[in-house]
């Protein structure tokens, strides 16, 4: 383990929409391009076989020649010193409009940040003083607001949600985050420390808020973020889950190098929680570091399901175009129908992302990296340093057996769960020292800032 920030896995990404781009697959063009951002948008080359496996495992040279660095111009293509404004080039056609806090000191849950703010910080709303019940109220407020396929889902949230205000029930708020979408603080609910996240119904997220809510009641596993309850009051959601006071895995990641011990016992975690997810005909699809969150004693939960998605018995395929660039699975990009196995490529993402210290293809443009991830899947894990121990075979066949571009190929969750990778994970309390040293240096850099 080594404390030098020798890299930093990527932060999350705060994406606005501002127009919507559609792809159209027959030709691999984009539609409704603004002239500016063209250049941005190239023409998407569609395999005319089958995609193979054997993709996943291009030799060094054929890689080079793909990138084409040596001939691009590099001032086009500079995103780690100004990754935001790419990320909203691509956010159009995945129709992304995430929150995440805009914190970069101190690694607690959902970047928060250090504040002594009290309950006034909370956005204050008037109160209803008609005689329905709170449920009718809550109904009519996701019909108007909503596009929700019919008014027999804006019932069944509605039924989720509780009509009193939390804030009668909550003491010791403390304002820890804030995104583009929601505002995230600490709060006591009977003598313990929870997390509250407020979001303000706006048309355009709704149906981002009405999943994760749904998706959250739905849940219970020791490998995710559970709810305790949710309350709307007027137009204001307020979701009460459990507080994770280690941070995301990637605040942890600035500070920690993680040995193959380490990764697989996040791999482990991880797939113990998507196992569970699918088990309930459910999809992440938005599985990346920034949405695994951790606890100071060692335990490792998935969370943020505004993009998870129910499949039924009906219908056990998707086709929207949603998650994060980089951690796109290939079919997702080219907006074919997919299911479950789209988590496992981001799992496999994720784990580059442990090992390199940023995703793979990062410092290309996401239109670019999205074209070569589609048509060549993924190049290889970074060189290691001299003094550095190389992969080994199973951490190898382990990350391939998540990134076949063919989604057939991809192993499954309880296939994984068998592979002799994770029999060698490390155990909780190293994990757990390794958030206390994390917190240690977020510190540590704060005091450097304030000198």
């Amino acid at each position: 383990m080594s404390l030098t920030p020798k890299y930093h896995v990527s932060k999350p990404y705060d994406v606005h929409v501002l127009f919507k781009v559609e792809y159209d697959p027959e030709h691999g063009t984009f539609k409704n391009v603004p002239k500016e951002y063209e250049m941005y948008f190239p023409k998407i080359e569609k395999p005319h076989t089958a995609p193979s496996s054997s993709n996943t495992t291009l030799v060094a040279p054929e890689w080079e020649k793909i990138l084409n660095l040596t001939s691009m111009d590099s001032s086009q293509f500079k995103l780690r010193t100004n990754r935001a404004n790419s990320t909203n080039q691509i956010s159009q056609i995945s129709s992304i409009s995430k929150s995440k806090s805009k914190s970069k000191l101190n690694p607690s849950y959902s970047n928060h940040s250090s504040s002594n703010n009290s309950s006034n910080e909370y956005s204050s709303n008037d109160q209803s003083d008609s005689p329905r019940s709170g449920e009718e109220r809550n109904s009519d407020i996701w019909k108007k607001t909503s596009n929700l396929p019919n008014s027999q889902d804006a019932v069944e949230i509605a039924s989720k949600l509780k009509t009193t205000d939390p804030r009668k029930i909550l003491t010791n708020f403390k304002k820890i985050g804030e995104g583009l979408t929601s505002t995230v603080f600490t709060a006591t609910l009977d003598h313990e420390k929870i997390a509250v996240k407020q979001m303000t119904i706006k048309s355009s997220q709704i149906k981002y808020m009405a999943s994760e809510v749904q998706v959250m009641a739905s849940l219970e596993s020791k490998y995710l973020v559970n709810m305790i309850a949710a309350h709307l009051v007027d137009r204001t959601i307020y979701i009460l889950m459990e507080y994770m006071d280690g941070g995301s895995l990637s605040q942890i990641s600035r500070y920690i190098q993680f040995t193959e011990e380490q990764i697989a016992y996040f791999a482990y975690k991880i797939l113990k929680g998507l196992d569970y997810l699918h088990s309930t005909n459910k999809i992440h699809r938005d599985v990346k570091c920034a949405n695994i969150f951790l606890k100071s004693d060692g335990q490792a939960k998935i969370g943020d399901f505004g993009f998870t998605s129910q499949l039924s018995s009906k219908n056990d395929k998707r086709s929207s175009i949603v998650g994060t660039p980089y951690w796109m699975a290939p079919e997702v990009i080219i907006g074919e129908e997919y299911s479950f196995s789209v988590d496992i490529w981001s799992l496999g993402v994720l784990l580059r992302e442990l090992a390199d210290g940023e995703p793979p293809l990062a410092d290309l443009p996401p239109m670019k990296a999205l074209n070569i991830i589609q048509n060549h899947g993924l190049p290889p894990l970074k060189e290691r340093e001299e003094d550095e121990e190389e992969w080994s075979e199973d951490f190898l066949d382990f990350i391939d057996r998540c990134n076949k571009i063919n989604p057939d190929e991809r192993a499954t969750t309880k296939e994984l769960l068998d592979h002799p990778f994770l029999e060698n994970r490390c155990k909780k309390k190293q994990i757990s020292r390794i958030v206390q040293t994390a917190k240690e240096e977020a510190e540590n850099d704060i005091c450097d800032l304030l000198l």
